[in-house]
């Protein structure tokens, strides 16, 4: 009985995508826009306007504007409009090791799990704590390190959000397709997610034969099963670049920046095009020779079709893709089994609700709530990646009975976001039917990064009921009495607030209250905007905005 039931279980699996795809960039005058489509839909999006690029990988000359030993931390002018957070974690020392480096790259992976700032300063201080008494002679304090006035080097590892500046880092690292260079390092070391124990070895003592003294470096995911002549040609260029920096570095006066990271197309070629992408789609012909002559320089392992576009509809309308970036910024998401999701982003944290909706299912309802959560779990590793939501994530999946069904739904969303460059960690379900999961946040989300509040609902997503509008307009009218002493008055409202102004229950309340009150539609007020003004001397008397 139990071999069955546990086959008939594995028929309603979910399928992953197909690892087949496709890159498809277009550019303009205003911005560079790349999407990634697995299986024909839309699994990653990569925008840049020309006029706001990204700073995060670029290396200033800095000076320190502020020491904050309470936080044990320092704020730094890199000649941007906000200062930069510099940890003392997180500054460059002589005794620095890979171990070191990579050590602290996970660190800062697991405060992204916090995002209120008093939550990441609780848990750095804690970690202080542990580590002063752990019998390492404890770390060097903030303010025996760096001085208010210091020129310092560093690097922006975390673009600006929301109100915090940009995150610093000290240790700087230069990034190529199978390496990562950090001068001032000691030995070498390699990927965890590289997982076989032989190829690590391997790349170990290639890294070991060929890393000049003074660097460390680290051999990148993409590095598995590369040659000894690839891994040196790109060490060489690496040291080069490195050595360019440190002569701008001598000549310059903070603040300035001395290096910049490349451009989205550069970067999105360099760390996120993999054997799994077949074909390259570009609408600029130019860009497309340079796409193509960079790949057969630097990734001549790689040998993806590019394709030069010329048709009269835009790129990113005949591939749908426009359509589909209007979908994901709205918080409903339909499944192809009539459930959906809602996806609720807040300052904190992001909420995924599962639903059934349309699915009533054709067999027990047990099954239908197990397909519906695999498929839910499918589109959610998606719509993160596509929406790029970081911080704490919290699931709420359909309620399971069964401890089988919740643990493949557990195991489905971890098998999922395998896919998932950022560095993401998953909980078991609760009690109550929650995962929870955090996912690595570099930048804004693709919503804030798009929109901005709504100037009318000041974000609140919402605008007052019938009666709620109502009760406002007649309160506004007895405000407006008892501040002024006067009998009449004009109310002026929006368009749309003029539909309810002209309630009989408004004008008969100012009837019984002997009130002269006269109508006026302002097409500049906003939605819900009301005022009241004396009919007398045309003054403002009261206004609800």
């Amino acid at each position: 009985m139990r071999r069955k039931k546990r086959q008939k279980d594995n028929r309603i699996l979910v399928p992953l995508f197909k690892p087949e795809r496709r890159m498809i960039i277009t550019l303009d005058d205003f911005e560079t826009r790349i999407a990634f489509l697995e299986a024909g839909k839309l699994a990653e999006y990569y925008y840049e306007r020309n006029a706001e690029s990204s700073i995060v990988g670029n290396i200033y000359k800095a000076k320190v504007s502020a020491v904050l030993p309470g936080l044990q931390a320092a704020f730094v002018d890199i000649g941007l409009e906000k200062s930069g957070f510099l940890h003392v974690r997180d500054i460059m020392t002589d005794s620095l090791t890979i171990e070191d480096f990579m050590s602290a790259q996970q660190a800062r992976k697991q405060e992204d799990m916090l995002v209120a700032e008093e939550a990441d300063s609780q848990a750095e201080r804690a970690r202080d704590r542990r580590e002063h008494g752990s019998g390492r002679g404890g770390r060097r304090q903030i303010q025996d390190l760096l001085q208010k006035g210091q020129e310092i080097t560093v690097q922006v590892e975390k673009a600006s959000i929301s109100t915090k500046g940009p995150r610093l880092t000290g240790q700087i690292s230069l990034p190529s397709r199978l390496l990562v260079l950090i001068p001032g390092a000691q030995h070498t070391g390699v990927s965890h997610r590289i997982a076989q124990e032989k190829e690590r070895s391997r790349l170990k003592n290639v890294l070991d034969k060929i890393t000049p003294k003074g660097f460390g470096v680290i051999a990148r995911t993409s590095a598995e099963n590369a040659g000894e002549k690839e891994l040196r040609a790109e060490l060489k260029y690496l040291v080069r670049l490195w050595k360019e920096i440190k002569t701008k570095e001598k000549k310059a006066q903070a603040p300035v920046f001395l290096h910049v990271e490349q451009g989205l197309l550069h970067r999105v070629a360099r760390d996120m095009l993999t054997e799994e992408d077949r074909e390259i789609i570009i609408d600029a012909p130019r860009t497309g020779k340079q796409i193509k002559k960079w790949l057969d320089s630097f990734l001549f392992s790689l040998k993806p079709k590019i394709e030069i576009y010329r048709g009269k509809t835009p790129l990113f309308e005949a591939n749908n893709i426009e359509s589909e970036l209007e979908k994901i910024l709205k918080p409903k998401v339909w499944l192809k089994c009539g459930g959906y999701l809602v996806i609720e982003e807040t300052e904190a944290l992001v909420v995924v609700d599962v639903n059934t909706g349309r699915n009533v299912g054709k067999a027990k309802q047990d099954e239908t709530i197990l397909k519906t959560n695999l498929e839910a779990a499918q589109e959610i590793g998606r719509q993160l990646r596509l929406r790029d939501l970081g911080g704490i994530i919290v699931i709420d999946f359909i309620d399971m009975r069964i401890a089988e069904h919740k643990e493949r739904v557990y195991q489905e969303l971890s098998r999922v976001v395998q896919r998932d460059r950022a560095k993401t960690s998953i909980r078991k379900l609760t009690d109550l039917g929650l995962i929870e999961m955090t996912r690595k946040r570099v930048r804004g989300s693709l919503l804030r990064s798009l929109y901005e509040p709504c100037p009318v609902c000041q974000g609140l997503g919402w605008v007052g009921s019938g009666d709620t509008l109502r009760l406002k307009l007649l309160r506004l009218l007895q405000k407006a009495t008892r501040l002024s002493g006067e009998s009449a008055f004009i109310l002026e409202v929006s368009p749309y607030l003029s539909i309810y102004a002209r309630e009989s229950a408004l004008l008969e309340q100012a009837r019984q209250s002997k009130i002269k009150l006269s109508l006026s539609v302002k097409t500049d007020l906003k939605p819900q905007e009301m005022r009241l003004v004396s009919a007398l001397t045309n003054v403002l008397i009261v206004g609800n905005d």
